[in-house]
């Protein structure tokens, strides 16, 4: 794992002209990519829960109770790549601030599991998505192709919850090579890694890297051309979702 992070580092050294909000935009939209016609079901936290107290044996429904049966149900989905279960940064912020470590590492593994690996940005990077939308779409900025928010709000579990470091004593090229670094590290790694590699349980994820919220919804540098859309066309999605 080390030499692979010295590896990523001397390539991102190499490539100073992308800063880390360029590569985490990128990274979010491959990943937005990878969903393949996946449905997204949402829970919140009273039902993963309800899942968790399955999963731990503690349900004291009759046999085959309902939750049972969603649990069956979302494992099967997720196992034929037909839906997943993204989590939020106040699930997780829930799931971290168990006080029982038995509980919490199982709570996390079923995460892992039916979340397939989706999250949502944060709250307030969600909201400068949908408003640099508007902005970008209704004010005429051409020159740009626009990329509509389904494809900006997607990250993974762990990258709510991990930090990219930076030191001021350091060049900015050189803090911006290792928070690259840092972001492919995490990327990869799921909620159970996290947890069984750190000295104690990963914070929770509110305010986590503010910094690395996504300043615009365009993009002029990015393939494949076939995910790129031309202003009308993002127009015509974000209308659609208003009016849904």
């Amino acid at each position: 794992m080390i030499e692979q992070m010295f590896t990523d580092f001397d390539r991102h050294l190499k490539a100073p002209e992308i800063d880390i909000e360029t590569h985490v935009r990128r990274t979010h939209i491959q990943h937005a990519e990878s969903r393949n016609g996946r449905r997204a079901i949402f829970l919140d936290t009273k039902y993963w829960i309800d899942l968790i107290n399955v999963v731990c044996g503690t349900t004291t429904s009759e046999p085959l109770c309902w939750v049972e049966i969603l649990l069956r149900v979302l494992r099967e989905g997720v196992a034929r790549g037909t839906l997943f279960c993204p989590v939020t940064e106040k699930v997780l912020d829930e799931i971290m601030n168990q006080s029982d470590d038995s509980s919490r590492t199982l709570t996390i593994s079923l995460v892992d599991e039916l979340s397939a690996g989706y999250a949502l940005v944060p709250t307030l990077q969600r909201i400068s998505i949908e408003v640099a939308c508007f902005l970008y779409l209704y004010h005429d900025v051409d020159e740009f192709d626009l990329w509509p928010p389904k494809f900006l709000v997607w990250t993974r579990p762990s990258s709510l919850l991990a930090s990219y470091p930076w030191n001021p004593m350091f060049s900015r090229e050189t803090n911006a090579a290792i928070r690259k670094t840092f972001f492919d590290r995490w990327w990869g790694t799921s909620l159970q890694e996290m947890l069984a590699t750190s000295d104690r349980p990963p914070s929770s994820p509110k305010n986590k890297n503010a910094d690395l919220r996504i300043n615009s919804i365009m993009t002029t540098d990015f393939t494949p051309p076939s995910s790129r859309v031309s202003k009308q066309h993002t127009r015509r999605k974000c209308e659609d979702l208003s009016t849904s």
